[in-house]
């Protein structure tokens, strides 16, 4: 049983030290939204199984990214609510594939 419990947790582990970061402003891979919620991808994907399994989502290969609700576009480095940088550009209800930034 202890083994079978190692052999869960060590994908986790492995693919939670491989997302890379950014921070700073920097978005290299997208654009930069201002979201007025986020919420822990791989909780939210959880939570909503069906609708992960149906835009083919892994849960395990979204550990440190954020979901971000009601988010439009970040305008003159001003956001008043969650900074993100998603990596397609989408304004709207959902983006999904967002990492928190410092603006």
């Amino acid at each position: 049983m202890k083994f079978f419990a190692a052999l869960v947790a060590l994908p986790l582990l492995v693919s939670a030290t491989a997302v890379p970061r950014t921070g700073g402003g920097s978005c290299s891979t997208g654009q930069q939204s201002c979201c007025q919620q986020t919420i822990d991808a791989p909780t939210y994907w959880a939570s909503h199984g069906i609708l992960a399994a149906l835009l083919g989502i892994d849960i395990g290969a979204v550990v440190g990214q954020v979901v971000g609700l009601n988010c439009s576009p970040i305008l003159g480095n001003v956001c008043s609510a969650r900074s993100v940088c998603c990596n397609a550009e989408q304004h709207g209800l959902i983006n999904i594939g967002c990492i928190p930034i410092q603006l």
